[in-house]
C-alpha cells in the first residue's frame, strides 16, 4: 500500500512554530552544510510570511508514518541580476514525499508565470546526481551555469 503524502504551503509565521515543523527544520539543518542554524532560518522566513508577501514560499510534506518529512523553500523575488525563482532548500526524509513535494513547488512557480527555476546543489553529490531529481519535471536538461563558492576572507 502506497503511503499518502500531504503537501502544505505554509503562509503564516506561527505555522513555523509547530513542533513538527520545528523538528523538520532542526533535522534539515543539523548536518552543518549551511552556515545558519535551523532557528535562524525559521526566524528569517517568518519575516516574509506576513501580509501576503510572496517573496519567499515554503512547503512541507507529511505522511502518517513519518510525520513531517519534507521541506521546500523557494525564493520568488527576481531581478535582472537573479531572473529566476530559486529553490534554496529541498530536503526529503521519506522517498515517497520527493515527487509530490517537488511537483507542488514547481507547479506553483509555473503558475506564478515563471518558465525557469534555479537550484542550489548543496548535497555534496555531483551536479549530475542533483539534476536527476528534476528530470521528470523539466522540458529538457538543466544547465549548470556556475558554482557557488564560499571563501573566508583573510586579514
Amino acid at each position: 500500500m502506497r503511503a499518502e503524502v500531504r503537501i502544505f504551503e505554509l503562509y503564516r509565521p506561527h505555522a513555523l512554530d509547530q513542533p513538527g515543523v520545528v523538528g523538520l527544520f532542526d533535522r534539515c539543518y543539523a548536518d552543518g552544510r549551511y552556515d545558519a542554524s535551523a532557528d535562524d532560518v525559521r526566524a528569517y522566513i517568518q519575516q516574509y510570511l506576513v501580509d501576503g508577501d510572496k517573496a519567499l514560499r515554503l512547503w512541507v510534506a507529511s505522511t502518517d508514518q513519518h510525520g513531517y518529512c519534507g521541506l521546500g523553500i523557494v525564493g520568488m523575488a527576481t531581478c535582472p541580476l537573479a531572473p529566476h525563482p530559486w529553490i534554496s532548500q529541498f530536503f526529503i526524509e521519506a522517498s515517497e514525499a520527493r515527487e509530490p513535494l517537488l511537483r507542488a513547488l514547481l507547479l506553483k512557480v509555473r503558475d506564478e508565470g515563471y518558465r525557469y527555476v534555479a537550484t542550489q546543489n548543496a548535497t555534496g553529490r555531483s551536479d549530475e546526481a542533483h539534476m536527476r531529481l528534476y528530470r521528470g519535471f523539466s522540458k529538457g536538461v538543466g544547465v549548470v551555469k556556475g558554482s557557488v563558492i564560499v571563501y573566508e576572507i583573510g586579514g
